[in-house]
């Protein structure tokens, strides 16, 4: 009998190496972040983009520049792309001008913008949702538009809410990769508690569909 207890052993071994792969939980790919990104993006020179203040649709209150810092840090970082945030003569653009909040905007501001600070192209952000605490939240929706064309050259919704695997999978990913290039001791477990690295994390998420990457 022990021949064939050996022979059967062999059949379970190889059975169990054939079927493995097949019960193993299979995760399908992250969702795209939706996202427009112009074809003559990868052709355009751009030095300098002027960007309007956030609009505050989420109660995000005196964080907001802390959220606009986080975003302009990660854009020029990734893109070597100039970012000038208009002044407080501008303020009231960010209010009644915002494409996201009035669905239009007026070609003659976008060459106002352009011309007065050198700037080939506006920049629009929206904070959509916002929570400070873990699991945190928060939302960020951008419209670029040329100054040559008024045409949008990219628009971006990216919303990632930590109590949802995930948009806590992609972030803790993006973590990774940004803490091991700067050596941060930071843990993720910290990062998640941070809201001025979780704005940072996903303003590079962001940034990375304008790179088309």
């Amino acid at each position: 009998m022990r021949p064939i207890f050996i022979i059967l052993s062999i059949f379970a071994i190889a059975a169990a190496l054939t079927f493995a792969p097949a019960c193993r939980l299979i995760r399908p790919p992250a969702r795209p972040i939706p996202a427009f990104r112009a074809d003559e993006l990868d052709s355009l020179q751009l030095h300098r983009v002027v960007l309007v203040p956030f609009t505050d649709d989420a109660g995000a209150g005196p964080e907001r520049d802390g959220i606009q810092r986080a975003f302009m840090q990660e854009f020029e970082k990734q893109t070597a792309i100039e970012i000038v945030l208009v002044d407080s003569r501008d303020a009231d653009l960010s209010k009644n001008e915002n494409p996201r909040r009035t669905g239009k905007y007026r070609i003659e501001t976008i060459l106002d913008l352009a011309i007065r600070h050198g700037a080939e192209a506006i920049l629009f952000g929206a904070i959509t949702s916002y929570r400070p605490y873990p699991p945190q939240d928060l939302g960020l929706r951008f419209d670029l538009i040329s100054a040559n064309t008024g045409l949008a050259l990219w628009s971006c919704n990216a919303q990632f809410d930590a109590s949802d695997s995930e948009s806590r999978d992609r972030l803790a990913s993006r973590f990774i990769s940004t803490a091991a290039a700067s050596k941060d001791s930071l843990t993720w477990e910290s990062a998640q508690a941070s809201p001025s690295r979780f704005a940072s994390l996903v303003s590079s998420e962001a940034v990375a569909t304008f790179r088309g990457k």
